[in-house]
């Protein structure tokens, strides 16, 4: 199971870090990405992000058209110009003042510090960037899911998701869900929110109640 949460928090900080690629698509559909997608929840909102996707990939031929949609929904979504209208800092949700590197940040700086966590990611954004939580994640359950009964590692996963990811990352998903103009990234917008939501509950955490700004 963690091996699954893993593969899906590797795509999910593809999808929100990296701008489209059709090598990168035509990959995903050779390997039938929506029919290999791991259950996790098994209700009907699940089945509706995976046929989402499935009819993403049906049509999908990787022409330039395709692409520039892409690109231009990604840009909208998490990058701009203007203001992105599912912006993935931690900071412009959670702090007051709607700006990058806020108190927030400097937080999940200081608990990555804490624990020696130092991912080398060729991305220059704030280190409460989603997309770069999402790779940290990653790391960290493929991690535990070799050392499954370490419960050190155990409680840093549950820190993180507590308090730096879970107060923030469905507002995100939502906002994605929300605005998102082609089927690709709606049906992430989905998956992601439950990916949340199940990850969750799989390490039995609630999230802190934190006030949300945006």
């Amino acid at each position: 199971v963690l091996l699954e949460y893993q593969a899906i928090a590797n795509i999910l900080h593809h999808v929100i870090s990296i701008n489209p690629d059709p090598n990168i698509f035509n990959l995903f559909k050779q390997n039938d990405l929506a029919g290999q997608w791991p259950m996790l929840a098994n209700n009907n909102k699940e089945q509706q992000g995976i046929g989402l996707l499935k009819e993403f990939f049906v049509q999908w031929e990787g022409c330039e058209e395709q692409i520039i949609q892409l690109q231009k929904d990604f840009a909208r979504l998490f990058c701009g110009p203007g203001k992105p209208l599912a912006g993935p800092w931690g900071s412009v949700y959670l702090c007051e003042g709607d700006m990058l590197n806020d108190d927030s940040t400097k937080a999940l700086q200081q608990f990555y510090k804490k624990h020696d966590i130092n991912l080398d990611l060729a991305i220059n954004e704030p280190k409460d960037h989603l997309g770069m939580i999402l790779a940290v994640l990653a790391y960290l359950l493929g991690l535990l899911a070799e050392t499954p009964t370490d419960n050190h590692l155990k409680n840093i996963v549950s820190e993180l998701l507590q308090i730096h990811v879970l107060p923030f990352s469905n507002r995100v998903m939502e906002l994605v869900q929300q605005n998102a103009l082609t089927a690709y990234f709606e049906a992430m917008g989905i998956l992601g929110e439950l990916f949340f939501e199940q990850l969750a509950s799989q390490f039995n955490i609630i999230p802190i109640n934190r006030k949300l700004y945006n």
